[in-house]
């Protein structure tokens, strides 16, 4: 068994010189200029190829953000509108035989009219509601509104 390790370790420390040799013959040939030149060319080649993607990854990017921001807003909104709906009386959700609207447009006319969308200063998309509670905003004056909207906060 003694005589089997020590072939193994000959035979690996065989194969290390021979690495090394190997290792140090190519540093050799990359340290040319030629070498060199042909390595910065081939690194150009594939950088330009990845360019493409890199485009297409930025250009996700932002399409990402834009759509984060949108859903940002639509779930602000969404939240005062289901604020509100709480608050008030159930919509009537049936179709009524007049002729005119279905009851899907008369809710979303009805959601739309309850939220006012605007921006505020930090960028992002707020909602505030012409009514809150029993409380006309519409026609209150803009003293009365600006204290009911700090009760109500």
């Amino acid at each position: 068994m003694d005589k089997a390790l020590q072939e193994r370790q000959q035979n690996l420390s065989y194969q290390q010189e021979r690495l090394n040799k190997q290792q140090f013959q190519l540093e050799q040939q990359c340290a040319t200029p030629e070498a060199k030149s042909y390595i910065s060319l081939t690194a150009a080649r594939i950088l330009q190829k990845d360019m493409g993607n890199v485009t297409k990854v930025q250009n996700m990017e932002i399409s990402l953000k834009n759509l984060q921001s949108r859903l940002g807003d639509v779930l602000t909104m969404h939240a005062a509108v289901k604020a509100e709906l709480l608050i008030e009386q159930p919509l009537k959700l049936h179709k009524e035989n007049t002729g005119g609207t279905s009851a899907r447009r008369r809710m979303e006319d009805e959601a739309r009219s309850l939220s006012n969308p605007h921006y505020s200063a930090g960028g992002g998309l707020s909602a505030s509601l012409y009514q809150l509670g029993n409380h006309d905003l519409a026609s209150m004056d803009e003293t009365e509104r600006e204290a009911q909207s700090e009760i109500n906060l």
